[in-house]
């Protein structure tokens, strides 16, 4: 569909506005028939937007849903400058993210982005850019979409949340751990996510991929007094400047997880 149809670009925009609507009332807002309708919802859902659907009473609605609504922007005006840097601070964030749920929106935003922008001129090349800025490979270990997406709504809601965790330093695996998640960090390549623990009393990272099963509660909490986001990580041991070593170690198959996430 390379012109869609007027109801079919109606009908996205009222559903990427949060509309959840009957058949017949679809049919009285664009001024179509029940028939035509059900052509546009189909045609919607064969071009990819996730067109769902639940009771109201007796009646079937309609609706998108809302982590999947698309967000028209405005037209903006960037100097040259600022294409170029968010277009590298595309390219940091591919390091960042690719490991996680958020890769694949990403790129497919960026991708948005660089249609709009290459009727353009400018003095460097969109497609080029790649190969001029390296930002480290992304984390070594996969993170697990369903575990990532629920500390992320914990985190955003401050809702405590219970979990499965494997403890790779001793091979130990707690069951029902008790946390308050406060904030994502990548130290080293490898996510983690930093928590209040009730049962140590104190604030803790939890690996990403130590994290076996996560079930939100019905409790909310406080960051603890004197958290300091923008603090946490900056005392902490880095990597070294200097000649760069390859070193191979040999150690338990018991233990190898751990070396692995670090």
């Amino acid at each position: 569909m390379s012109r869609p149809p007027l109801a079919f670009m109606r009908l996205k925009r009222l559903f990427d506005e949060g509309a959840e609507l009957t058949l017949d009332e679809i049919a009285m807002r664009l001024d179509i028939s029940e028939r035509h309708v059900r052509r546009v919802v189909q045609a919607l859902v064969e071009h990819g937007t996730p067109v769902m659907h639940r009771r109201r009473g007796k009646r079937r609605v309609y609706f998108v849903p809302e982590a999947q609504r698309e967000t028209t922007l405005q037209q903006i005006s960037l100097t040259e400058e600022e294409v170029l840097a968010l277009t590298v601070a595309v390219e940091a964030a591919r390091a960042t993210l690719a490991a996680t749920p958020l890769g694949a929106p990403l790129e497919h935003a960026f991708s948005k982005l660089i249609r709009e922008l290459a009727p353009n001129v400018y003095s460097f090349s969109l497609e080029d850019l790649p190969s001029h800025w390296h930002f480290g490979s992304s984390g070594i270990t996969p993170v697990d979409t369903d575990i990532f997406q629920t500390l992320s709504r914990a985190i955003e809601e401050r809702r405590t949340v219970l979990i499965d965790y494997h403890t790779a330093s001793n091979n130990v695996l707690s069951r029902n751990r008790r946390i308050d998640p406060l904030m994502f960090g990548m130290p080293g390549g490898s996510w983690l996510v930093v928590a209040w623990c009730h049962r140590r009393r104190a604030i803790r990272d939890f690996a990403i991929a130590g994290i076996r099963a996560i079930r939100p509660t019905n409790s909310f909490f406080s960051p603890p007094d004197g958290f300091d986001p923008a603090l946490y990580f900056r005392d902490r041991f880095g990597s070294l400047a200097g000649e760069v070593l390859t070193v191979r170690l040999l150690v338990e198959a018991d233990r190898a997880p751990y070396f692995e996430r670090k």
